[in-house]
C-alpha cells in the first residue's frame, strides 16, 4: 500500500497560473526518481519537505498531520518533520503554533475558506494585508524571532477531522511568496497522495495485537473502503480464503461488518 505512483503517470502538466514548466518538470522529475518511489513514508515526507522548500525558495518548513477541525474541536498534530529550523526557530514556531491570540485572528480569516472545501493554501498576504501585517506585532514577533516575514500555508482534511498541512517561511531579504508558490504548492498537495496520511497511520499499533500479518493487510483494506473482491485481486488470492481473513478480523473485534469495523477505528476520521 506505499508503492508511489509517479506524478507523470497523473498525464500532461497543469497549465498552472504563473508557474514556469521547469519547476513541474523537476517536481515530477523528483518524484519520479528512485530514492523516493524505494522509500518508507516517514522518508519520503522527510525528503519532501526539503525538496518542496528549495522548489519553493523557502528558507524553512514543516509538514505535520493531525486530527481536529477549527470551527469544531481542538487541533492535536500527531506528527512533524520540519526542515532548515534551528533550535530557536524551532521553538518560536512552537510558541507561536500554541498562541491561542494568534491562532483566534488566523482562523478568523482561514476557518471560512477552510470549513467550505476541507481545503486552504494561502500566502500571508491573502490572509493579512501589508497594513493588517504591520497592526498584528505579536503575530510578527515570532515570525521576527525567526528572522522570517514571508509565510505561505496548505492544509487538506482528507478524513474527517484528520488534516495535514504544510508550512513554509521566507526571510524578508528573498521576498513575499506570491500567485506561483501559492499554484504550485497547491498542486503539490493535490497530486502527491503520500503526504495525505493513510489509513495504517490512523490505526493506534496496538489495535493490532493478535492479529497474523495477512489479516492486519485484509484488516487495513477494509478501512480502506476495499471490497472482499478488491482486496482479493490486490492480494492474489481467492475470495473465498479472504472471506476466512475477514472472518477472524470481525471475530477478534466482535463486529459483523466493514461498516462496523470502520466505525470502531474511523469513527469522526
Amino acid at each position: 500500500m506505499s508503492q508511489v505512483p509517479p506524478l507523470s503517470s497523473l498525464g500532461p502538466l497543469p497549465d498552472l497560473v504563473d508557474v514556469d514548466q521547469s519547476r513541474l518538470r523537476e517536481l515530477t522529475t523528483w518524484l519520479s526518481s528512485s530514492s523516493v518511489l524505494s522509500a518508507t513514508p516517514t522518508q519520503r515526507r522527510t525528503l519532501a519537505v526539503t525538496f518542496f522548500a528549495q522548489l519553493l525558495e523557502a528558507d524553512v518548513g514543516f509538514w505535520a498531520w493531525g486530527r481536529g477541525h477549527p470551527l469544531k474541536s481542538t487541533i492535536v498534530p500527531i506528527a512533524i518533520i520540519d526542515h532548515g529550523f534551528s533550535d530557536a526557530q524551532r521553538i518560536a514556531v512552537i510558541e507561536l503554533g500554541t498562541d491561542k491570540v494568534c491562532n483566534a485572528e488566523f482562523q478568523e480569516r482561514a476557518a471560512p475558506l477552510l470549513n467550505a472545501t476541507g481545503q486552504l493554501t494561502v500566502t500571508r498576504r491573502e490572509i493579512f494585508s501589508d497594513l493588517e501585517w504591520r497592526q498584528r506585532p505579536r503575530f510578527r514577533r515570532y515570525c521576527e524571532q525567526m528572522g522570517m516575514d514571508s509565510w505561505i500555508q496548505s492544509v487538506r482534511y482528507s478524513r474527517g477531522d484528520t488534516w495535514n498541512n504544510m508550512l513554509y517561511f521566507r526571510s524578508s531579504s528573498r521576498g513575499e511568496f506570491g500567485p506561483s508558490e501559492r499554484s504550485l504548492l497547491d498542486f503539490i498537495q493535490d497530486a502527491v497522495c503520500w503526504l495525505r496520511p493513510q489509513v495504517e497511520e490512523l490505526v493506534p499499533t496496538e489495535a493490532f495485537a493478535g492479529l497474523t500479518p495477512r489479516q492486519k493487510t485484509v484488516m487495513l483494506l477494509l478501512l480502506d473502503g476495499q471490497s472482499r473482491k478488491e482486496i482479493a485481486l490486490q492480494l492474489k488470492l481467492a475470495e473465498h480464503t479472504v472471506g476466512e481473513y475477514i472472518k477472524r478480523v470481525y471475530e477478534h473485534f466482535q463486529v459483523h461488518s466493514q461498516g462496523e469495523l470502520t466505525a470502531l477505528f474511523l469513527k469522526g476520521v
